[in-house]
């Protein structure tokens, strides 16, 4: 059985998605596996690997796979559909999985005539059971989870049930990435779902009901890819990002998490850059994640205004986020915060209020962003009655404008209009670029710079970033890798030689 994995909008962090679903089939004993993770848009600016190209995808579509897997968030099912069409011909059987499936469900078959199975919900115990009934010609009934075609019918098999027991999922295959060009190379997800019920939070896939992994499970990990990837670690100096919805739910799992990285003397860094609520923020819980490696705590925050973030559902308010940047800085962890313009009934005032809290705040980063109104949730809802779009959209077809990193506003409301979102989103990254330019250009970090650069090149490209900062605006966008890691990423050695 022939199967090939696709990732149709790739980043610099691993699809640990698909590398749960490969490391599932492998267990299941399918060994004939390959993977692209394809790197698009603003990427192409810094990731560069012949691995991650569509002419590498065009090779392995030409092997014929039998089974095409692939997957898509609402924003990126533009580009997975791309891939669908350009994979017709070459593949027996096309499934697709991940948010945008669970979302629309059987309205991406029928809307979708190339694709031939949806996988909705999550697929880890389903997935070997699916691609085994394919070779063998079975009937799909039965298989929770599975929406496919049947005699010009489309079948709907019941949702399959959350996974409770995570520790029995296997470790993410990460064999078959190309690793060196993963700057999150050491990305891990311990445990899924979040509790709470943020109006603008999209989670079809994992859902409300939180479970972690045991904190033996969640350190054998990041052990075994210290032992299996040894340069990786080194480039990535040591440093896991845990990228969960949120990692603070269970107290009492942060602190054994903490105590056992600490027990087996691992030496690491972790950061936790996806948000956690700052109701979880502990001086205990924090003085132990920093003994353990903790280096920085992204919150989110959201709002520097009260009211905004009542009626956004968040169950905080700016004494919360203010005590959870203190007790960060306390125990000498930094604190981000992740912050969003224009939510439901806000105005300019309300919105200036918050650039002025990240300013005032004490916060060490910030990330800000036009608020972005995902299908199926009340920030969507709330637009489709009170606001009006202003990006185009084809219902299931295409969302691709409706990402979060976003430059533009995406909606407008009579009380906060285009030009005023723009307006204050642009005193907002004056604030948060002198924060970046804060620490970017500290006397630790340029030195740092000098350190680590290995050519000439280094050291011309490490003058034109320090120049970069201190005369460009929207620093988060403005970076270009070294010229040394372009020239080791478009060496096309085998994949299977650098782990």
């Amino acid at each position: 059985m022939k199967i090939l994995l696709v990732q149709p909008f790739g980043s610099g962090s691993p699809p640990l998605g698909l590398c749960l679903i490969s490391a599932e089939l492998k267990a299941a004993g399918y060994k004939d596996i390959s993977f692209v993770d394809l790197v698009r848009g603003d990427f192409r600016a810094y990731i560069q690997s012949p691995y991650r190209t569509e002419e590498h995808l065009m090779e392995k579509l030409k092997e014929r796979p039998d089974v095409l897997l692939l997957t898509a968030s609402v924003a990126t099912f533009k580009e997975a559909h791309e891939v669908i069409r350009m994979a017709r011909p070459y593949a027996k059987t096309i499934i697709l999985g991940g948010p945008h499936a669970t979302l629309f469900q059987q309205r991406v078959l029928e809307l979708v005539p190339e694709l031939d199975i949806v996988v909705y919900g999550e697929a880890d115990a389903t997935i070997a059971e699916l691609i085994r009934r394919l070779e063998n010609g079975e009937d799909l009934s039965g298989i929770n989870g599975v929406i496919y075609r049947s005699y010009g019918q489309i079948i709907k098999n019941p949702m399959s049930m959350p996974i409770t027991d995570l520790d029995k999922i296997p470790f993410p295959d990460r064999d078959m990435l190309d690793i060196r060009t993963y700057n999150g190379a050491f990305c891990m997800l311990t445990s899924r779902g979040c509790p709470y019920s943020c109006t603008f939070c999209s989670r079809p896939v994992t859902g409300k009901l939180f479970r972690g992994r045991s904190a033996k499970n969640v350190v054998d990990e990041m052990e075994f890819l210290l032992k299996k990837y040894p340069e990786a670690a080194a480039r990535v100096n040591r440093t896991f990002t845990i990228v969960d919805e949120n990692f603070g739910v269970d107290r009492q799992r942060m602190i054994d998490v903490a105590e056992e990285i600490i027990r087996r003397n691992l030496g690491i860094k972790f950061i936790l850059p996806n948000g956690l609520h700052v109701a979880s923020a502990d001086l205990e819980v924090f003085r132990k994640l920093k003994q353990a490696g903790c280096q920085l705590i992204y919150f989110g925050m959201e709002s520097g205004n009260d009211e905004t973030l009542k009626r956004i559902r968040k169950a905080s308010s700016r004494q919360m986020i203010k005590r959870a940047i203190d007790l960060c800085h306390e125990t000498g962890i930094k604190a981000g915060g992740h912050f969003i313009i224009g939510l439901e009934d806000e105005t300019p005032e309300t919105a200036m209020q918050t650039i002025r809290f990240i300013k005032e705040s004490g916060v060490d980063y910030a990330n800000l962003n036009h608020a972005v109104p995902e299908p199926g949730t009340p920030l969507w809802e709330y637009v489709r009655s009170h606001g009006k779009f202003l990006l185009d959209f084809t219902d299931v077809l295409d969302y691709s404008r409706f990402y979060m990193d976003n430059v533009r506003p995406q909606f407008e409301t009579p009380e906060f209009t285009a030009e005023q979102r723009i307006s204050v989103y642009n005193e907002g990254l004056k604030v948060i670029d002198d924060l970046l330019r804060s620490k970017v250009l500290s006397w630790n970090n340029m030195a740092k710079f000098v350190k680590e650069t290995r050519s000439l090149g280094d050291y011309v490209w490490a003058v034109r970033r320090a120049f970069t900062m201190l005369v460009k605006k929207d620093l988060r966008r403005q970076y270009q890798p070294k010229p040394s890691v372009v020239k080791r990423a478009k060496e096309k050695v085998p994949v299977e030689t650098y782990m």
